[in-house]
């Protein structure tokens, strides 16, 4: 970044920018206004692209960076806000860990010992039967006094029960066409959500692929880099 553009980022987090507008913002439209253009461009957009995979210039940032968002509300800047967090941290300390629980070394960045599949089959074993495979939603009906009727197509022919409540994980276009007959405009709302394309592309280098300029005593001590889409580059990052 240019001296211009850190000059611009501090001015801005001590509050010398443009008031936040009456309406939601996008994260491009938050950074711009309190960090500058050199911050969204070279750090957040990248960082952003990598973590969400999708476009800051869409993605809210009361969603996304809800953290960051409520620190110019609260304080009326984002120092402001950093600096009255700490304050209502001091006063209102956190409850003392667990300490069954494990603390990994390093990162905190952790997951099972045998894949993040541990949980999952957790749930599935202590749940037993009661986990249905192969049935296939085929229709949610609203009854008249109370629940829905929900129709599946099993591996034993349709099936039909009855619920107070309906949980729905599947993917938004999924869960438009089951819930139109229900909600026109729940189904129109959901049908316009976006998935970005995201290709994961596994690569191995045997260790004496990489320069020697390249390792720290030996070692490659890298742990990956995110691409600006202002490089030009197709990809989003690599770890």
């Amino acid at each position: 970044m240019s001296f211009g553009g850190k000059l611009r980022a501090g001015l801005g987090a001590i509050g010398l920018r443009p008031a936040p507008p009456d309406r939601e913002e996008s994260i491009e439209e938050f950074v711009r206004r309190n960090l500058g253009d050199e911050v969204f461009e070279r750090l957040v957009e990248p960082f952003c692209s990598g973590v969400y995979a999708g476009d800051p210039a869409k993605l809210s940032m009361k969603a996304a960076f809800g953290r960051v968002w409520r620190l110019e509300q609260n304080g009326g800047s984002i120092i402001g806000g950093a600096i009255k967090a700490i304050q209502e941290r001091k006063n209102s300390p956190k409850p003392a860990r667990d300490l069954r629980l494990a603390k990994p070394k390093g990162q905190t960045v952790g997951s099972f010992k045998k894949g993040l599949a541990t949980m999952p089959n957790a749930i599935a074993n202590r749940l037993g039967a009661k986990i249905k495979l192969g049935w296939k939603l085929l229709s949610i009906k609203k009854l008249s006094e109370c629940g829905y009727a929900l129709t599946y197509e099993t591996p034993d022919g349709p099936f039909s029960i009855q619920t107070k409540t309906v949980v729905l994980t599947v993917p938004a276009s999924v869960a438009s066409n089951i819930l139109r007959p229900l909600s026109v405009t729940a189904a129109d709302a959901l049908s316009q959500f976006h998935y970005p394309p995201v290709v994961v592309v596994t690569v191995s280098y045997p260790k004496s692929a990489i320069r020697n300029e390249c390792l720290i005593n030996g070692e490659l001590k890298g742990f990956g880099q995110l691409h600006p889409r202002s490089e030009g580059i197709e990809t989003l990052g690599m770890v």
